[in-house]
């Protein structure tokens, strides 16, 4: 558990760095600190909403507090009613768990920029050396439709060097398309 009765801020705000440390996926991650949110002894229930999404953790009571950061909405149930001091606690954590949130949706973006950037370098890769191949291959008919009858031997020189190496540039392109 993150939060246990009597342990410090300063351990909760540690055990919701940790969380953020190790979960990547941003709703995991506000899932499992809302839960161990609800380890405090004075917390029934939270309900959430982010994103047109929402949850509900623990129990509802009549005793509630609201508190939103950006986009992330959070409604604290409570076993009693709250004092300020401990209402300031909630509003701080709201916000903590918000940046932290907000921060795992940014690494989750740059995540999916990085693969779709990799993926579209990849494909012009292929795609400028299969133009090549066709270059080659097209400088390689023009040379045998503009020769003579008499340039067959050099024609026939120029086809044998050049088709194995076409050969394997486009079996080298295939294994990258591939991979």
């Amino acid at each position: 558990m993150l939060f246990r009765s009597g342990l410090p801020f300063e351990r909760w705000v540690k055990g919701l760095a940790d969380l953020a440390e190790r979960e990547r996926e941003p709703g995991r991650f506000l899932a499992l600190a809302l839960e161990d949110l609800c380890a405090l002894p004075w917390v029934s229930g939270v309900l959430w909403q982010v994103h047109g999404t929402s949850g509900e953790i623990g129990r509802r009571s009549r005793f509630e507090a609201e508190y939103s950061f950006q986009d992330l909405t959070l409604k604290f149930h409570t076993n009693w009613s709250l004092s300020p001091a401990l209402l300031l606690h909630l509003k701080l954590l709201t916000q903590m768990i918000g940046h932290f949130y907000h921060a795992k949706q940014r690494e989750e973006a740059q995540r999916r920029n990085a693969y779709t950037q990799a993926i579209h370098e990849t494909g012009a890769r292929l795609t400028h050396d299969v133009k090549n191949l066709l270059q080659s291959l097209h400088s390689l008919c023009s040379a045998v439709e503009s020769s003579g009858a008499g340039e067959a031997d050099a024609l026939q020189a120029l086809v044998r060097r050049q088709l194995p190496q076409i050969t394997q540039r486009l079996s080298t392109t295939l294994e990258k398309l591939r991979a």
